[in-house]
């Protein structure tokens, strides 16, 4: 007879920093949703409102020197914010996101108050090269992207470097329906929503005649300005689902500055892939190394140059029902092994230990409920029934 492991004496307590600002403050929120979730008791230091005073220190009439020095101190500040924060709610756990205000004297306090220290870096390491400065700085560095870039971050110091993609969010990025106002203002049969780096400048403007819909700030002076609706307005995250639904045929490019075709080194999976097929959206996503492992080629269509995006554009605009197909498989897919649940969880497996691991304990809820049911079916179907088997889910409202 199997007999069920002890339910822990308390759950665990997982503090989750987020960054000053960037494109890991949503990162930061859904990794602390995710948390809950699985039944840890959870804080979120959410450091946005102090980005504003980050950028005004930045604007000051003054010599770079010194307002280099002004932000460190300014940055120094919020670290003895989440020292503050620890040593009350003394957490089993610190996740610190890309960007957030700890420095190695903050994590040795961290430590020495009794709490584990783990880092996710949910940036492209080419572009933001500081983590080679604070890798050392952590007990496990979690990344994006797998080797040979985990090997350089036990290089510089690192004692735990593990690979943990980004996901979805199924709180948040939903399919949604639409009003015929939200039809008319962001309807179209080709969009991209993102910023203009200079690859997906280019890329853009290959497709230039067939009126693509640029979604985003930043577009103004650009050779395709012109197809940025509504001036080029940043959207927020009502908007941005709204426009995925929308939009017939969603362009996914990832970003980058120094080309200007396709990102060569492509080994890494942008967030919006994610987001995306949570929202049941179709989209075309330039071919990535580990996609393969992570989507079946029913799931995610590819493209690797402009002539074959066009081409997949004509052919998919043509087939409504096949889009739909390969959109709800996608859908299904994160939704079984893609959610900020998914990940956490596994940061949880190499941080927490096994008595106070909720996934161990039976203490998670929500999805972590959906997520083991699931597992426990599909373990007994083929492939293609256990799929079978979560879009029915997914058509019940299930998740």
């Amino acid at each position: 007879m199997t007999v069920a492991p002890a339910p822990p004496s308390r759950l665990p307590r997982v503090l989750v920093v987020g960054p000053i600002y960037g494109g890991s403050l949503e990162t930061a929120r859904s990794t602390a949703r995710a948390s809950e979730a699985l039944g840890a008791e959870t804080r979120l230091l959410d450091f946005d409102a102090f980005g504003a005073g980050w950028h005004s220190l930045s604007a000051l009439p003054m010599a770079a020197t010194h307002k280099t020095k002004l932000r460190v101190e300014y940055a120094k500040v919020l670290g003895e914010v989440v020292v503050a924060s620890a040593l009350e709610f003394r957490p089993d756990l610190v996740i610190a996101l890309a960007q957030a205000p700890l420095n190695a004297a903050v994590c040795d306090r961290l430590r020495t108050a009794g709490s584990k220290v783990a880092f996710w870096f949910v940036e492209n390491h080419r572009v933001l090269p500081y983590w080679k400065q604070v890798a050392k700085d952590y007990d496990a560095f979690f990344a994006i992207q797998d080797e040979p870039f985990l090997a350089m971050v036990r290089e510089a110091g690192a004692p735990k470097a593990i690979y943990l993609p980004t996901a979805a969010d199924p709180d948040r990025h939903v399919p949604v329906e639409l009003t015929e106002a939200e039809r008319r203002r962001f309807g179209g049969d080709l969009s991209f929503a993102g910023a203009p780096y200079l690859n997906r400048q280019r890329m853009l403007l290959g497709l230039i005649d067939l009126a693509p819909k640029i979604w985003g700030d930043g577009w103004a002076g650009t050779e395709v300005a012109k197809l940025a609706p509504e001036r080029g307005a940043r959207f927020d995250l009502f908007e941005m689902i709204r426009i995925f639904a929308a939009t017939r045929i969603n362009l996914n490019i990832h970003s980058a500055n120094h080309v200007a075709g396709l990102d060569p080194d492509a080994d890494y999976v942008n967030p919006r892939t994610f987001e995306l097929a949570a929202c049941g959206a179709f989209q075309l996503v330039d071919a990535r190394a580990p996609l393969p492992a992570m989507f079946r080629d029913d799931e995610i269509v590819t493209f690797r140059s402009v002539a074959e995006l066009r081409h997949l554009i004509t052919h998919y605009l043509a087939r409504p029902e096949e889009r739909a197909a390969i959109a709800a498989r996608a859908r299904a897919r994160v939704l079984a092994e893609h959610t900020f649940a998914h990940r956490v969880c596994r940061i949880f497996e190499e941080m927490l230990p096994a008595e106070l691991h909720p996934g161990r304990s039976g203490a998670g809820r929500g999805l972590a409920e959906a997520i083991g049911a699931l597992e426990r079916t599909s373990s007994r179907m083929t492939p293609d029934e256990a799929m079978m088997r979560v879009l029915q889910h997914v058509q019940r409202g299930k998740f």
